[in-house]
């Protein structure tokens, strides 16, 4: 499974981000862009996740993070609405972890704040998107490797490598 789908997944199985007051039902959250958003009404939301970088590593195991963002789209008049929302994500993917696969997981969201939100400048269109910001640690099992280079490549008696 990916990163990605696991989100989706604790949407759909969460109460309080699929309920009709409070909440989007997980057919109106989409992991990526939106397709053909003209057929969806408002409000709607898209989660991307955009790469970070490689925060650390052992010889078994990758650590990296990556940002992780909610665009949560409302017509003009459900601003305060979608802020509600925002905070109710927050309320779910903040703090927590989870197994995304045999091998992957989830070891910390950090929220990045407060959420943005702008309306569209499209003249026939009176919307807000609003986006949330997340930080996502991720621990990923490196494959195994017979290969001992990082080992032998190290001479421990001259204390330098001997390349």
């Amino acid at each position: 499974m990916s990163l990605l789908r696991s989100i989706h997944t604790i949407w759909k199985n969460s109460a309080s981000l699929c309920d009709a007051t409070t909440g989007v039902p997980h057919e109106r959250v989409f992991t990526g862009r939106i397709p053909q958003t003209k057929q969806y009404a408002f409000p709607y939301v898209s989660i991307l996740v955009v790469g970070g970088g490689q925060t650390g590593r052992t010889d078994k195991t990758r650590y990296s993070r990556a940002l992780m963002s909610f665009h949560i789209w409302v017509d003009d008049d459900d601003l305060e609405f979608a802020h509600e929302l925002a905070t109710v994500i927050s309320d779910e993917y903040a703090d927590n972890c989870w197994q995304i696969d045999s091998t992957s997981k989830v070891l910390d969201i950090t929220d990045e704040g407060e959420p943005n939100a702008h309306q569209t400048t499209l003249p026939t269109t009176k919307a807000w998107e609003v986006v949330k910001l997340f930080t996502v640690f991720i621990e990923r099992q490196r494959a195994d490797q017979d290969n001992q280079c990082c080992v032998d490549a190290f001479d421990t008696s001259l204390g330098s490598t001997s390349l």
